[in-house]
C-alpha cells in the first residue's frame, strides 16, 4: 500500500501534497440522534444523515434479521426463511416459510405459512400469527422487539454510505487496485480532518490520515493513479454506451461519478504538472463520453 509513496507522521515539518486516508464501519446499531450529534461535533453538515427510516425498512430489517437454521439432530435441519407475500398503502405481509431438509440438502417437508407477520402502516406496528408452541412464535417475538429497534437504529451499511457521500467530495482518488485507501489533495485538508473525527467517533469506527511528502515519487505515485483512475471511469462509461439494458438508476450513479471526478481534477492541477498535457487529453475523453451518456438519458426518457 506504501510502496512508491513517501510517508510522514509530522506534516508540519515538511510540504506535503495530501494524504493517504482509511476507515473502517463496523456494523452495529447508530441512532438517529447519535448520527446528528457526531456530524456537528466533527463540524460536518447535517445534510450527510441518511433518509429517515421508514417503518416498512425496519419491518422488513426486521424479520430478515430473525431467519435462522435450527440443528435438529439425526441429520435434519430446520430453515426459517421470511418471504414478502403482501404490500400496498395500508400493510405489508411477510410470512415465515419453514422447511425441514436432510443431511444432503433434500427438503422433507415444507410450510410457507409457518408464521405471518402484518406490518399495520397507520398505526406503525406488527402484528403476527403463528402456533403459540411453535419456534416460529418465538421469532415473531424477536421481530416484533427488533422492529422497535430498528425504527430509530441505522446500520452500518447506512453509516458507511455517510462516509462515501463526504468522501466524494474531496477529489479522492483509489491508491490500491482493491480499493479502501485513497489520496486526497492537501487542498481538503480540513474536511479530511472532520472526516477522519466522524469515523473515529464510533466505537466500531475508526479513520486514518497520514501525509504524503511533496517529493518526486509521491508524485509520480499520484499521476500513476490518477491516470489509472480516469481509465477505469473512461472504460465503464464505453461499457455503459455499449450496453442497451443498463439500469437507469446505475446509469445515473456513474453519470454523477463521472461529474465529480471531473470537478474534482482541479484540486491535482499544480501536482501533476509534468503529466498534465497527457491527463487533461484523458479528462476530454471523458467530458465527451459524459456527454454520450447524458444524451442516452435523455433518448430513454423521451421514449419512456
Amino acid at each position: 500500500m506504501l510502496q512508491n509513496m513517501v510517508a510522514v507522521q509530522n506534516q508540519e515539518t515538511k510540504a506535503h501534497i495530501g494524504h493517504l486516508f482509511w476507515y473502517s464501519i463496523g456494523d452495529d446499531l447508530y441512532s438517529r440522534s447519535l448520527l446528528e450529534q457526531t456530524l456537528v461535533r466533527a463540524g460536518l453538515s447535517l445534510s450527510y444523515m441518511p433518509n429517515e427510516i421508514r417503518p416498512v425498512d425496519a419491518f422488513r430489517r426486521s424479520t430478515k434479521e430473525v431467519e435462522t437454521s435450527r440443528n435438529l439432530g439425526n441429520g435434519l435441519q430446520e430453515n426459517y426463511i421470511t418471504r414478502d407475500v403482501y404490500y400496498d398503502p395500508a400493510v405489508a405481509v411477510r410470512h415465515i416459510v419453514k422447511e425441514t431438509v436432510d443431511s444432503k440438502g433434500k427438503r422433507l417437508s415444507y410450510n410457507e405459512n409457518e408464521a405471518i407477520l402484518t406490518l399495520d402502516k397507520k398505526a406503525d406496528a406488527i402484528h403476527f400469527s403463528a402456533d403459540p408452541n411453535s419456534y416460529a412464535w418465538k421469532l415473531c417475538e424477536e421481530a416484533v422487539r427488533l422492529f422497535e429497534v430498528f425504527k430509530e437504529h441505522h446500520n452500518g451499511q447506512a453509516v458507511r454510505g455517510m462516509v462515501q457521500a463526504v468522501l466524494k467530495t474531496l477529489s479522492p482518488t483509489p491508491v490500491r487496485p482493491s480499493g479502501g485507501v485513497y489520496f486526497i489533495p492537501a487542498v481538503h485538508d480540513r474536511a479530511l480532518c472532520q472526516l477522519v473525527q466522524f469515523c473515529s467517533s464510533f466505537a466500531k469506527g475508526e479513520g486514518f490520515k497520514i501525509p504524503v511528502v511533496n517529493s518526486e515519487e509521491s508524485v509520480r505515485m499520484v499521476e500513476t493513479k490518477v491516470k489509472d483512475h480516469l481509465d477505469s471511469l473512461l472504460g465503464q462509461c464505453r461499457q455503459a454506451l455499449q450496453d442497451g439494458s443498463i439500469p437507469k438508476a446505475k446509469l445515473a450513479e456513474l453519470i454523477n461519478e463521472t461529474k465529480n471526478v471531473v470537478a474534482g481534477y482541479r484540486d491535482y492541477e499544480e501536482i501533476i504538472q509534468k503529466s498534465k498535457q497527457e491527463i487533461d487529453g484523458r479528462i476530454e475523453i471523458i467530458r465527451d463520453a459524459l456527454s454520450l451518456l447524458m444524451d442516452k438519458v435523455k433518448a430513454g426518457e423521451n421514449m419512456g
